[in-house]
């Protein structure tokens, strides 16, 4: 793990995403406390988070093509000016009657994030050697878990203390620190073939015949698919989930959320030194299996016992092979896809996850009152030792 950090353009982009995710986290969980506190409304809470979420489902395969086509490290660089600015309209949301900018914000602002983060993760081969690949993954993922612990609870506070205005400047300083980080950066010239110019369509659908031909991509995109589903499913039914199953209140469901935060911090440490001992597409399998199995147990445990204190000390155990899964399956996409067609495939992984994780939404929202939560959560937990086990058949 030290040795990835020897490397100065990973050190240097690794310590701005830090800096830009804990700012979106900032303002993920601000934004909703401020809008509900203007309107009183779960609609407009509704149209907020529907409009942050479209772009995922709509831009982000298309988007692989640019990443393909384009430089990627300039392509970060202006993804991180254009984020920040594009978070200024919020300045002035100052009552309900300008609540509507929020919506158009949002959903710039995750159009042009299904740029960056395909750009980013096809980035990182020309940054460390590819034995150090699975390492500089795991960083990533702790600097994430770091941002979900820390953010949060920065945003609660500040929202009450700066309001709407004070946390977009916030996060829009985030992203203009991370996008000096990348012009910071200096990798060598784009690999040859990385420059198209047959038309985005046909590109587009050239990405989609290698996700059918290849091995390898195949199976990722069908393990997103999969478990994105069941992701869709939890992240709608874990709000009931603590107050209605586990008769806890809010405060029981941030419980759960910082304990799966604190358990990411484990493992994704312990992600990095075992990405140096272990191939990448075992680490995935194990990390499915395992994530599901305790998933299972954090479920079902509010039936043996009352006490709250059982699913949140699992939730923690949970979070360390979690932590396996995300680094495991950037790692897989670094390492066997091409990387003139790794924008693509990964933009067209980004996309069925978003996909399948809206069906889950609308499952859970239909079927939620009607089948029972925990039987709908069980999808989750079953969902990842199906894929866990497809993944270790078929892949590792």
């Amino acid at each position: 793990m030290l040795a990835v950090l020897r490397r100065p353009a990973f050190t240097i982009l690794w310590l701005g995403s830090l800096v830009s995710l804990t700012g979106d986290w900032v303002l993920m969980t601000g934004l909703p406390l401020v809008v509900y506190a203007m309107t009183g409304s779960t609609l407009a809470l509704g149209v907020t988070a529907a409009a942050g979420a479209l772009p995922r489902v709509l831009v982000a395969s298309f988007a692989g093509v640019f990443v393909d086509r384009w430089d990627r490290r300039r392509t970060m660089l202006v993804c991180n000016l254009l984020l920040g600015l594009s978070l200024l309209p919020l300045l002035v949301v100052d009552s309900a009657e300008r609540l509507w900018l929020v919506a158009p914000v949002l959903f710039v602002s995750s159009t042009l994030v299904q740029f960056y983060k395909p750009a980013e993760v096809a980035l990182l081969p020309r940054l460390v050697p590819a034995g150090e690949l699975g390492a500089a993954n795991a960083l990533n993922g702790l600097i994430l878990n770091l941002a979900r612990l820390v953010g949060p609870a920065l945003g609660a506070v500040l929202a009450a203390w700066l309001g709407l205005a004070g946390l977009a400047l916030l996060d829009a300083a985030s992203f203009l620190i991370a996008g000096g980080c990348v012009a910071l950066v200096r990798v060598g010239s784009a690999p040859a073939g990385c420059q198209r110019s047959t038309g985005v369509w046909r590109e587009w659908l050239d990405g989609l015949r290698a996700v059918r031909t290849q091995a390898a991509p195949r199976i990722l995109i069908a393990f997103l698919g999969i478990t994105g589903l069941g992701e869709g499913i939890m992240g709608t039914l874990m709000v009931p989930f603590a107050t209605r199953v586990m008769h806890g209140t809010e405060l029981t469901f941030g419980a759960l959320v910082s304990a799966q935060a604190i358990g990411g911090l484990v493992g994704s440490g312990a992600c990095a030194q075992l990405a140096t001992r272990f191939p990448a597409a075992r680490l995935l399998g194990l990390g499915a299996l395992l994530l599901g199995a305790i998933d299972l147990l954090i479920f079902y445990a509010p039936t043996v016992t009352p006490s709250a204190l059982v699913p949140v000390g699992l939730m923690a155990t949970v979070g360390v092979p979690a932590a396996l899964v995300t680094p495991s399956i950037f790692t897989l996409f670094q390492t066997r896809v091409r990387d003139e067609q790794r924008g693509r495939i990964i933009g067209a992984g980004l996309a069925t996850l978003a996909c399948s994780g809206l069906l889950g939404m609308l499952l859970a929202g239909w079927l939620g009152d009607r089948v029972g939560i925990v039987p709908l959560l069980t999808i989750q937990s079953l969902g990842y030792i199906v894929a866990g086990s497809l993944v270790l058949q078929l892949l590792a």
